[in-house]
């Protein structure tokens, strides 16, 4: 620097340290705003991030309702449900079909599950019904039974508490199913899952636990938590029904983020075929000490058919209270 070389030895040390004392405070304050210049970036940064994962939380579905009709026969063989009281087709059977049915008598050629295999290749499938109580009053086992499986799942990182669920715009009407297959009752053996009645009348129905124990609206005393890495939920759904056939939707109840919502839930498999008062073709198997045998009952019952075709083909169908009389 100018004139350096000719400071003393004293003026020289005091030109360093200014220098050095500059030099410390340029780089303390230029890493002092490049310090918060970063922070104010960062904060800039992770408030958009926040936003964006907020918008693509909220973008999801607070929980997924996935249904299946449990009600055909592998479903059944699957869960081993072959107490199985009726078999209801949406379409006349032929008379190739009826006499296929009445050619062999349950429990002696034929096993349920054979039995039901072969009512699965016909060129219309059958829903298998079960025998089912009327949870309104437990005494009651003249309901029909159609059975569902039902999952509730939830991708969102908050938990989605569901705290109720019910069967709403509920609308019956007598069934129109043509053919019934009438199958003996066993004995019955109840299963812990969860129902819905909708044979009690009126436009909505809660889901129901299935206890004799403690029977009575399934969320009265508990909920169900989604989402936030819990695992979903899981049942088999039974849906009672009488001689109607029924469709309906659910209405969730639910608590997401501190807020209580609700939620319709719809989906084309909520639908029972119901059992028809008088159908055009009611074919029963009748184990009896004479001889386990086939009757049939029915307009649009083949002649072919090798089975007694009297009114006593009515005997266990009208062991049903709504068909009483």
């Amino acid at each position: 620097m100018p004139g350096f070389a000719v400071t003393d030895r004293r003026g020289r040390w005091k030109i360093v340290t200014l220098m050095v004392v500059l030099a410390l405070v340029t780089t303390l304050t230029t890493s002092y705003i490049q310090f918060n210049f970063n922070l104010l970036t960062m904060r800039a940064t992770t408030r958009a991030a926040d936003a964006a994962g907020q918008a693509v939380e909220d973008g999801k579905a607070p929980f997924t309702t996935a249904v299946s009709p449990a009600s055909d026969v592998n479903s059944a063989v699957r869960i081993n449900r072959l107490d199985v009281r009726w078999v209801v087709f949406t379409a006349p059977l032929t008379a190739e079909e009826q006499n296929r049915i009445v050619a062999r008598p349950l429990g002696m050629d034929w096993t349920v599950e054979q039995f039901l295999r072969m009512l699965d290749g016909f060129s219309h499938k059958p829903v298998l019904v079960y025998a089912g109580r009327n949870m309104a009053a437990p005494t009651d086992r003249g309901r029909a039974d159609v059975v569902y499986d039902m999952t509730l799942q939830s991708a969102r990182s908050q938990a989605v508490s569901v705290r109720g669920m019910d069967a709403v715009d509920v609308r019956c009407s007598p069934s129109t199913a043509p053919t019934v297959i009438s199958l003996p009752p066993e004995g019955e053996e109840l299963i812990e899952d969860v129902a819905v009645d909708l044979g009690t009348g009126g436009h909505e129905a809660p889901l129901l636990r299935q206890s004799d124990d403690d029977p009575g609206p399934y969320f009265a005393r508990r909920y169900v938590e989604l989402g936030n890495g819990q695992t979903s939920w899981a049942a088999h759904l039974d849906v009672l029904t009488g001689t109607e056939q029924c469709g309906w939707a659910f209405r969730v109840s639910y608590v997401n983020a501190g807020q209580r919502r609700t939620r319709t839930v719809r989906d084309d498999a909520f639908h029972t075929p119901g059992l028809p008062a008088t159908p055009q073709q009611l074919i029963e198997f009748r184990p009896e000490r004479s001889g386990n045998h086939w009757a049939c009952w029915g307009e649009r019952i083949a002649p072919s058919a090798a089975c007694r075709t009297d009114r006593s083909a009515l005997k266990y169908w009208l062991d049903l209270p709504e068909n009483v009389g």
